[in-house]
């Protein structure tokens, strides 16, 4: 199984990048969320995977948050949901959206997600509810992290978090990382500074 990815973004598109590992450029599909926040062509990038094996081949699918993988392998369980429905989903909402439909059963914003009818918009509120209900549950937590923003910094502490990192242990490195650096250096840095903690 492959874990997670960190190497040379080589290309980069809405729905697909390439990252070069040692020498080896590794086809990924992505979600538009993790487009977004991915950095230039040619910086470090660690994306989060998840490899799917079929008869005819495997493929590999990039996540820039833990959640947002945590959220594909979970949701490619319902019946009738297949990873590149998973996609669109990610693409067309948020988490925090998805998860205030789902909570609210509000069947009629699932369905703006190409490939989702009535039917399988009800399914996903009866089968995603534990899912949403412990997400919400999440992000109350992170309003104790220090709110960053304005710079490659927040992107940072989304990061960490998603590392499994305490707000505590964000708190007291985030000081010494500069503003100006790139997404893709801060985390570098923040990942030594905790290393050597």
């Amino acid at each position: 199984m492959i874990g997670y990815l960190s190497g040379i973004l080589a290309d980069k598109s809405p729905i697909h990048v390439v990252i070069e590992c040692s020498g080896v450029g590794y086809d990924v599909d992505i979600p538009m969320s993790t487009f977004h926040q991915l950095p230039d062509i040619g910086h470090v990038v660690l994306l989060r995977t998840h490899l799917s094996i079929r008869d005819d081949a495997h493929l590999l699918f990039g996540f820039f948050t833990e959640e947002e993988r945590v959220f594909f392998r979970q949701i490619i369980r319902t019946n009738g949901v297949g990873t590149r429905l998973a996609l669109a989903i990610l693409s067309t909402m948020s988490l925090g959206q998805f998860s205030a439909a789902v909570m609210s059963k509000d069947v009629c914003f699932l369905k703006t997600v190409p490939g989702v009818g009535s039917r399988l918009a009800e399914r996903l509120t009866l089968e995603m509810k534990d899912f949403c209900y412990s997400y919400n549950n999440h992000e109350d937590k992170l309003k104790n992290v220090p709110c960053i923003v304005k710079s490659a910094l927040g992107d940072v502490q989304n990061a960490l978090i998603s590392l499994g990192y305490s707000a505590k242990e964000i708190a007291s490195i985030i000081p010494k990382i500069s503003r100006d650096a790139s997404v893709s250096d801060a985390i570098k840095l923040a990942l030594k500074y905790l290393s050597s903690a």
